[in-house]
């Protein structure tokens, strides 16, 4: 940070015009003000005369070249603000940047910024001078949008600039948001150009002088001063004389190189050479122009100091800018350094100009600014120092966020030097994500550099980090896998080479080998790695690397099967978390890892409430990898549980996500799942599809891991479809794949797999080897989900081991589990966001019901849930159009084709079947038939009891399981029957006010995001919904989301006029106004 980054121009005496203040003083209830003209025209300081005329203070902002960082920015920018307003910004929140990103994240800047202008006071402005500075403008023109729309209404900002910004506010010039001052407007009129002379400078003029100056001028100020300083020192009685002599048109192009060598030629000659040998640097800290001008910074009164040197330039107004009334830190005004600054290079030896770079140079190095000291290499020429300095820093800039002042330098440097190894991996670091393949090339570019560079120390780092870099770029990629396996064994030989090497290099090799180790299949070298690049980042106190190493660390066990370990891995993870708290990916990465331990294990209560905690994070700070995994693995834990249809929307939603992003990875194991959940529902063709697509992504991907994990879904399918033969051949090379490399959950799935296979070909030894091997796997290992089989078949091996003393209290255990789980009803009737029916795990198909009517019986069946009805009212319901009967014999008919769906292998008994009949009354069996809208109802019912005297966080906890089944209005393939809309709009209004009550509890109870969630689940159901619309207005406005706020006004405003003809109420009115600021 430095200070003049932060410091309004202070001209020791200026011209105050009242003019142009008096428009700003106008514009004062506009957002944004822009002022922009040519150099010299007193942007600048008249900015910062209006803001000495404001009560309170005001935060300026000198825009430079840095800023191009968006993270850089902000940090700054925060600091700024913090400087100014102590008292209400206590503490800047941590900078939102994306370690993965040259960028910070559009809701991640959102939320930093409505945190941080959250408590400033009435009337702040922020003034951005300079603004013509920035190389990126997409970059700062999106975090400025951001600014205006995420800032309360009394936040102002003030934007000076060389050029008119290209910014995108029609929304802000729609309402008039906008104020603008332009060159023609800050050009001096002849009245003050008469007082400037007269009051500033102290000079008489007549008016044709005036006329004569203004017209040579042409209103610029910076010409004015320069006038002045050459009129002193001509003959008061031939001043016209000189003007209309060295007069030409283009004033500003032509005569201020003429006036300024003017007044510098008669400046004394320790002042020309103070100023020449300063000019090299736009920032001036006091020591350094002591070793520019070895003018010693304090001493007698004697001798001449760079304090008075200072004094007597400001006194001149030779556009000199101190920080500070002690001229701690100076700046030259542009114009007029870039003028001395030709003079240095036109009339000084070459040697000496580079010693004058090179001192300043080594001043910023020493006070830790890398960057300022390449600028000043670069400048002058000195390439191979100006190399040094990059690759000696490099890697501190990525962290810090300066990725794009990086590839400056190198896009600035002769084409020599742009293919050095360093360079090479910078370039690939800033393109990895976005380009990974570019990535790859790069970075192997880089390996090969470093591979032949003779400094032995730093080669082994370069070598170390850019093969880290290709498994990093292979894996996202998401196709290169073999290229990964050819990576992973260089690095094995780099890291036995050097196994003293204890740097930061080879425990970020250690986890891309690690990494590398999980996805090709070798577990146990994964294993191993993982855990040493963990405990060296342990020792290191890199935390961030720790968290990634755990990341990584936990899956690899899960496939090892070795639990403890995985969990163990995602608990340093989380002491990790606790010294950076603000790694919120991190967080959401270890909270997967835990869900996908749980899962294996198992526990898959634990495992969606980690699953959902995932998506949480991933929806509150933007983390679009996490939606993508959230599906994944979300889709697997509905297969476990048996929930088939929320299963195939998940896992299908994942793999179109993975088509579009050409992730070969994420495609293949999206398929791989839907394979294996086709397979539970008996749809053995569709599964059949999807475990051939992937099993020829994954062999092409050249994983061995997740190759056998798809061929052992292979076999298991062939198995179903009753292709012995087939089936044992990819069981067997999947139990060999798994046996290499280490993966005993999988292996144990694969035993049991094999089992069932021999037991259907009467080997009954074969069968039991592997029913030994399948269980004590799962014994030793602690893990009790199989999940290439169903209940049915785990209890049929379960009881043959039992029999064969195998793992009896394991079996037994897991048997009972079956037991508890089949107590439940055998059969599940969806209706809340379509009809789907379960026959136990199995979805009963469209083509088994025969006819519709047998649906819509069910269907009308449901809506009662238990509940007798005559049987003549669902006649009348379901055959309007007959009498009674004459439609009893095909309803008897159509009743005993519904029981013999549902049950097929039940006794026929109307006393204990899914369908009760007792007399003409009819009901489903609550002990066989469970519905989503009895659940769903029976939820709301509980809450409300308990709203009485109720724990509120209970309360919600219910109103959040009911909402869990309510996955879409009822039956809305149903459009005409008349009973099924008035069940829908019931339901419906249930809901609605069920989601309304939740928000109001949250919100009353503080847990704020809670409330958010229940209140836009109830405004997206209902955009009309006004008290749900201001609810989430206020809301979004206080976290810095104006622009949505905005946005959900307009869309309750819509919605009120499409469906009812009406504007939003008052109350709805005024929050938005508020919003809006109006």
């Amino acid at each position: 940070m430095h200070l003049t980054k932060f410091l309004p121009p202070k001209p020791t005496t200026i011209l105050g015009r009242e003019r142009l203040i008096s428009k700003l003083r106008t514009w004062e209830d506009k957002k944004l003000v822009i002022i922009h003209a040519q150099a010299g025209q007193g942007k600048s300081t008249l900015a910062a005369d209006y803001i000495s005329t404001l009560p309170g203070p005001s935060v300026w902002y000198n825009i430079d070249q840095e800023d191009d960082n968006s993270a850089v920015f902000l940090s700054c920018l925060g600091q700024a603000i913090q400087q100014t307003f102590p008292a209400h910004v206590e503490n800047i929140p941590h900078i939102p940047q994306n370690r993965y990103s040259m960028n910070v994240s559009q809701a991640a800047a959102s939320r930093w910024v409505a945190t941080v202008f959250a408590n400033l006071p009435q009337q702040t402005l922020i003034i951005f001078d300079d603004f013509n500075n920035i190389g990126k403008p997409a970059t700062i023109n999106n975090l400025l949008r951001i600014l205006i729309d995420a800032t309360p209404p009394h936040v102002r900002f003030m934007l000076i600039s060389r050029t008119q910004p290209e910014l995108e506010i029609a929304r802000l010039h729609a309402k008039r948001g906008v104020g603008e001052i332009a060159g023609d407007d800050l050009k001096f009129s002849d009245t003050e150009v008469s007082e400037l002379f007269i009051t500033v400078f102290g000079m008489h003029l007549a008016q044709n002088e005036v006329d004569l100056i203004n017209r040579t001028a042409e209103g610029w100020a910076a010409g004015l001063v320069l006038m002045h300083e050459y009129l002193a020192s001509q003959d008061p009685n031939s001043r016209s004389l000189s003007i209309t002599g060295h007069r030409q048109a283009g004033f500003q192009n032509y005569v201020f190189d003429y006036l300024a060598q003017e007044v510098f030629s008669k400046l004394p000659k320790e002042m020309q050479d103070f100023l020449l040998r300063t000019s090299i640097v736009d920032y001036l800290p006091t020591p350094l122009m002591g070793l520019l001008t070895n003018l010693p910074t304090t001493a007698g009164r004697a001798r001449v100091t760079t304090q008075t040197m200072v004094d007597r330039l400001r006194k001149k107004n030779l556009f000199v800018a101190v920080a500070d009334d002690g001229a701690a830190v100076v700046r030259y005004h542009a114009l007029f350094r870039e003028f001395i600054r030709k003079k240095l290079l036109a009339q000084t030896k070459h040697g000496e100009i580079k010693k004058l770079y090179s001192t300043a140079a080594r001043f910023f190095k020493k006070n830790g600014d890398p960057v300022r000291a390449v600028n000043l290499y670069l400048e002058s020429g000195q390439f191979d120092k100006a190399v040094e300095q990059i690759e000696a820093s490099g890697q501190e800039l990525i962290a810090r966020g300066q990725g794009q002042t990086l590839l400056r330098w190198i896009e600035t440097l002769p084409l020599d030097y742009v293919d050095r190894p360093w360079f090479l991996f910078y370039r690939a670091v800033a393109c990895r994500f976005t380009d990974p393949r570019r990535a790859l090339t790069l970075f192997d570019r880089a390996l090969a550099g470093f591979r032949s560079d003779g400094r032995m120390h730093l080669s082994i780092i370069g070598q170390m980090l850019s093969l880290g870099g290709i498994i990093e770029a292979c894996f996202y990629s998401g196709d290169n896998f073999k290229r990964m396996d050819r990576a992973a064994a260089r690095a094995t030989a780099l890291l036995r080479q050097n196994k003293r090497e204890t740097s930061a290099a080879r425990a970020r090799l250690l986890l891309a080998y690690g990494m590398a180790c999980f996805f090709v299949g070798k577990l146990g070298q994964g294993v191993e790695a993982l855990q040493q690049a963990l405990e060296l980042f342990r020792k290191s106190g890199d935390h961030f690397y720790q968290i990634n190493s755990a990341i990584y660390l936990a899956p690899c066990a899960i496939y090892y099967a070795d639990f403890p370990l995985a969990r163990e891995a995602v608990r340093k993870g989380c002491d990790a978390l606790k010294a950076i708290p603000e790694e919120k990916g991190g967080e959401a990465a270890l909270y997967m890892a835990k869900a996908m331990t749980a899962l294996y294990e198992g526990n898959f209560a634990e495992a969606q409430e980690c699953i959902d905690t995932c998506h949480s994070l991933a929806n509150e700070h933007d983390l679009e990898a996490f939606h993508f995994l959230s599906l994944d693995i979300g889709g697997w834990l509905k297969i476990a549980t048996g929930d088939y249809a929320s299963a195939e929307r998940l896992l299908m939603e994942c793999k179109q996500k993975g088509e579009e992003r050409k992730s070969a990875f994420f495609n293949t194991s999206a398929a791989h799942l839907l394979a294996v959940n086709y397979l539970h529902q008996g749809r053995l063709e569709e599964a059949t599809k999807e475990c051939d697509y992937a099993l020829r992504g994954r062999a092409q991907l050249g994983s061995k891991l997740f190759y056998g994990v798809s061929l052992s879904a292979s076999g298991a399918i062939r198995l179903k479809l009753n292709k012995l033969a087939q089936a044992e051949r990819d069981l067997l090379h999947a139990a060999k794949i798994f046996n290499q490399i280490g993966a005993g959950q999988q292996l144990a799935n694969v035993h049991l797999v094999l089992a069932k296979l021999y037991l259907k070909n009467k080997k009954v030894q074969e069968a039991r080897r592997h029913i030994r091997s399948g269980f004590q796997t799962g014994k030793d290992r602690g893990f009790t989900f199989y999940y290439l089989l169903n209940h049915g078949d785990i209890e049929e091996l379960a009881k043959a081991a039992i029999e064969d003393g195998i793992c009896v209290d394991y079996c037994e255990s897991l048997i009972k589990d079956h037991v508890r789980k089949a107590s439940s009803p055998r059969i599940r009737v969806h209706c809340l966001g379509g009809f789907n029916v379960y026959r136990g795990e199995k979805m009963i198909q469209d083509t088994e019901w025969k006819s519709r009517r047998a649906k819509s019986l069910l269907k009308f069946l449901t809506t009662h849930d238990g509940q007798k009805v005559p049987r003549d009212v669902v006649i009348e319901t379901l055959w309007p159009d007959h009498k009674a009967e004459s439609i009893r014999p095909v309803f008897s008919s159509l009743l005993y084709r519904i029981r013999r769906l549902l049950e097929p292998d039940a006794v026929p008994c109307k006393d204990d079947s899914c369908i009760l009949q007792d007399g003409n009354l009819l009901a489903l069996n609550r002990d066989r038939v469970w519905t989503d809208v009895g659940a769903f109802l029976a939820l709301l019912e509980t809450a409300a009891r308990m709203k009485r005297n109720g724990d509120p966080k209970k309360i919600v906890e219910i109103y959040e399981k009911a909402f869990s089944y309510y996955q879409g209005d009822f039956l809305p393939e149903e459009l005409y029957d008349d009973w099924v809309g008035s069940v829908r709009d019931q339901l419906r209004t249930a809901y609605l006010k069920a989601l309304e009550e939740a928000g109001t509890i949250c919100d009353s109870d503080s847990a704020k995001s809670k409330a958010a969630f229940f209140y836009q689940n109830l405004f997206f159901a209902d955009p009309c919904h006004e008290k749900a619309c201001r609810w989430l207005m206020a809301w979004q406005h206080a976290n810095g989301q104006r622009g949505e706020a905005i946005r959900t006004y307009e869309r309750c405003q819509m919605a009120l006029g499409r469906e009812l003809a009406v504007d939003p109420d008052t109350k709805t009115t005024a929050v938005y106004r508020n919003v809006i600021g109006g």
